[in-house]
């Protein structure tokens, strides 16, 4: 078996309308007093679509692309069949219309025939790449799509040959071939039902054609595929861990140790790739420690190579809007920016503020951002704006799990602790923002308890017995 790859400039846009008022205003803008962004919105549904996108096109039968302007209504039948019960029923939206422009394959295409070459060399795989003038006697590769290129044939003469041509009169090879409805053709369409004939390369091409649309509306990876697991937070994973991290769809590592190449590997294998970022606290081990030191605040509690910083400090807030910045050309999904708890234990004006400078630029690179934890920063930016449009969700730890830093061990929160970060979660939600857990136990009860949870209120959640968050076993 092998793989081909070949690249292809699309472009489309969709649309779709309300058709339930009261079901789009209870599960989507959640009935808040705020103002709901569309682009929220389109960002969901596009990644929706595009994973509804590739059943709808397995459904619709097996075509090349240079017929792809042919099946827009069928797919747009078949989206339909597929998204409609669930936009309808949880979203009050209705999927009206696909469009796209017909792409333009790439100069690549010369290196893409060669890797197709080696691919199909094999017996019972094997495809005719030629695609030269049928007077000079070579085979035109999908010239008679319901036969194979060596299936036998009989020439009116009565020779049996396996080419194009006949051995012994030098007669072409009928191109006809018998539809499904029994009328018989010479073209790419039945002219009595319209089916369309088999094409050669219609199942390498349907591989080509899936990642073709899901290029239409977000520059995300074309492969696709399945995890075991949705959420997993790696911080302490290095670069030798990424086999390890194969299971999870949502990755979080420390991006800064990671390579653009190793990012890109791991979104070309179908992950979400997030990177920590800590803007309220260093840890000694930074290259840039010894620069901030002099803004450093007190000691990390638990953690001794740790200092509280002053984010006040414009210096401070560039260096780590610039760190955001490479992240970012690293090719990181986003960012999970961790102690941002620094306005819990320093309350004041100018500490809300460098936050908020920091978080607002981290948005405008275009970062989907979720705070690990950061309940008081949170809850003051909305009595202040009164909408939550500086993050994209929360990452909550030990809402059920408690770790017991002197003896090293872990237990279960009390249960007004929990109702406390229960309530916390609640309230991103309701404003619109996603909700993730980390948890720590290897207690099976409290890891059944949470994950009943979290599929009831529809978090993300990842449990573990790993303190340093390395890479799972």
């Amino acid at each position: 078996s092998g793989d081909f790859q070949s690249s292809l400039s699309l472009s489309g846009v969709f649309s779709y309308r309300v058709c339930n008022p009261m079901v789009f205003y209870k599960m989507v803008t959640g009935n808040v007093a705020m103002q709901y962004e569309r682009s929220r919105l389109n960002e969901m549904l596009i990644s929706e679509l595009k994973t509804a996108l590739a059943t709808a096109v397995s459904k619709t039968g097996l075509f090349r692309p240079s017929d792809l302007g042919l099946h827009t209504d069928d797919l747009i039948t078949e989206l339909k069949a597929v998204l409609g019960p669930m936009w309808k029923e949880k979203r009050g939206l209705e999927l009206v219309r696909v469009a796209f422009d017909s792409g333009d394959f790439s100069a690549a295409d010369a290196i893409s025939n060669i890797q197709m070459t080696e691919v199909f060399a094999e017996p019972g795989t094997r495809m005719q790449q030629d695609h030269g003038n049928p007077e000079d006697g070579k085979p035109q590769t999908g010239q008679n799509p319901e036969e194979k290129i060596d299936q036998e044939w009989t020439c009116s003469c009565g020779a049996v040959s396996k080419g194009n041509f006949c051995p012994e009169c030098g007669a072409k090879r009928s191109t006809e071939w018998t539809c499904s409805c029994g009328a018989k053709n010479a073209g790419k369409f039945c002219t009595n039902c319209g089916k369309a004939a088999k094409a050669v390369f219609s199942t390498a091409f349907l591989v080509l054609l899936v990642g073709m649309l899901l290029m239409m509306s977000s520059p995300a990876e074309a492969k696709t595929r399945s995890f075991k697991y949705e959420y997993g937070v790696f911080l302490g994973a290095n670069t030798e861990d990424i086999p390890r991290m194969k299971d999870y769809r949502i990755i979080v590592v420390d991006a800064m140790y990671f390579s653009k190449k190793q990012v890109k590997q791991l979104k070309k294998q179908g992950h979400v790739v997030y990177s920590y970022l800590n803007i309220g606290s260093i840890e000694t081990f930074r290259s840039y420690f010894e620069e901030f030191e002099p803004y450093t605040l007190d000691p990390y509690a638990h953690w001794y190579d740790e200092y509280w910083m002053d984010v006040s400090q414009k210096k401070w807030q560039d260096r780590i809007i610039r760190e955001a910045a490479k992240l970012k050309k690293k090719g990181v999904d986003g960012l999970f920016v961790d102690n941002t708890d620094v306005y819990y234990y320093y309350h004041k004006d100018a500490i809300y503020k460098g936050l908020t400078v920091m978080l607002k630029a981290f948005k405008k690179q275009g970062h989907y951002v979720f705070l690990n934890s950061g309940d008081n920063y949170v809850k003051e930016y909305l009595r202040r704006h009164k909408k939550l449009d500086i993050i994209d969700g929360v990452n909550e730890e030990t809402v059920f799990s408690r770790i017991h830093w002197e003896e090293g061990t872990f237990g279960t929160n009390g249960a007004e602790e929990r109702e406390f970060f229960q309530d916390y979660c609640a309230l991103v939600k309701k404003k619109g923002g996603d909700v993730y857990l980390l948890e720590y136990t290897a207690d099976k009860d409290l890891k059944k308890k949470i994950k009943k949870y979290c599929k009831k209120k529809g978090y993300q959640y990842y449990i573990t017995d790993d303190l340093d968050l390395g890479a799972a076993e």
